[in-house]
């Protein structure tokens, strides 16, 4: 949510650049309403700026176009899911109850940032450039989880790699359907299965 000039968050900036935050905020929040109900494709900047209560050369001041709006959202919400894979780092003495619990804060994570991540899968299915640095990014995700396998498995770092690589597609594309486009599952059922599988590959030895 956009911070009003002269909040918190914004003590010690320049009136000056409280207003520019508070502008961009809020197109960054406009962009995220449209996104989720019209589409990517279908919402302009002219209708950003105009949610905004903007112009359309305000817009450009802040941003080179739609897509940078959308690569801000993956910055901020990247970290997010970096911090949760991390937990998985071979330090964490796993069990099945907290891998459970985790698969439960991840599910969370999804629907908490459904609207900003709706948003991300719209546009990189038409944004060549910010496919690529989504592609990037997520390989951060797969660092931790890599060395988890390599250490439960006893496999090298490729194949470690691959398993990661997979179990991460799957987390991923199981939790869009299911909590971004809301395709009906039982959580309860699901924390069971996905912790099973993942048991199989990260669980200790």
């Amino acid at each position: 949510m956009a911070q009003d000039p002269g909040t918190p968050g914004t003590r010690g900036l320049s009136l000056r650049a409280q207003q520019k935050l508070f502008t961009r905020e809020r197109l960054i929040a406009a962009a995220t309403e449209l996104f989720d109900s019209r589409g990517y494709v279908d919402t302009t900047v002219d209708d950003i700026a105009q949610r905004a209560g903007s112009s359309r050369a305000t817009f450009y001041l802040h941003f080179s176009g739609k897509a940078e709006v959308v690569d801000e959202l993956w910055a901020t919400t990247r970290v997010g899911v970096v911090d949760l894979f991390k937990e998985l780092g071979t330090e964490v003495e796993l069990t099945r109850e907290w891998l459970g619990e985790w698969l439960g804060r991840t599910f969370d994570f999804y629907t908490g940032n459904r609207a900003h991540l709706l948003a991300i899968h719209q546009a990189i299915a038409v944004e060549a450039a910010l496919a690529d640095r989504f592609n990037a990014r997520i390989d951060e995700v797969e660092t931790s989880l890599t060395q988890r396998i390599r250490a439960a498995r006893q496999v090298d770092e490729d194949e470690a790699h691959l398993r990661a690589s997979l179990l991460v597609m799957q987390h991923e594309r199981f939790c869009h359907f299911w909590l971004l486009r809301e395709i009906p599952f039982d959580r309860e059922l699901a924390t069971r299965v996905l912790r099973e599988l993942w048991w199989s590959e990260v669980g200790d030895r």
